[in-house]
């Protein structure tokens, strides 16, 4: 399955922001850009709508590699982004992203509606080979 534009043409999809919703038209150039868009991901299919900070899908956690620099849209890359960790960092849950096709990982916050369920398998996982690895290296 892959990232789909949402069908909604007065909210733009995951490949590009509308002028309005992403300060487009300001001379300023900004290190993080937020942009309101929604979007189907192309992991799980489920329709996701933006928040302006929404960067993964709250059901599979899974992002798309889209950004160089926070919601400007214009990484080429495109690859999928596995979640493979996730840790506690000042209270909140953070999410560490790998791109399956460049395999640059990005460190993401979690959101409220992202699934715990899945969020707790990551971290099973992640002690699991852990604990795998270090008992292979004694």
């Amino acid at each position: 399955m892959i990232y789909a534009p949402s069908r909604n043409k007065s909210q733009p999809s995951i490949y590009g922001c509308n002028k309005e919703s992403c300060g487009e038209n300001s001379n300023v150039v900004k290190k993080f850009q937020k942009c309101v868009e929604s979007f189907i991901c192309g992991h799980c299919g489920k329709t996701v709508q933006g928040t302006g900070y929404t960067n993964h899908c709250p059901n599979c956690l899974w992002s798309r590699h889209v950004d160089f620099n926070p919601g400007d849209r214009a990484e080429i890359c495109r690859g999928f982004m596995e979640p493979v960790k996730a840790h506690l960092k000042n209270g909140r849950i953070v999410l560490v992203h790998r791109c399956l096709k460049c395999k640059i990982e990005r460190h993401n916050r979690s959101a409220p509606e992202d699934s715990l369920e899945k969020i707790l398998e990551i971290m099973k996982q992640q002690r699991f080979e852990s604990i795998y690895l270090r008992g292979r290296r004694l």
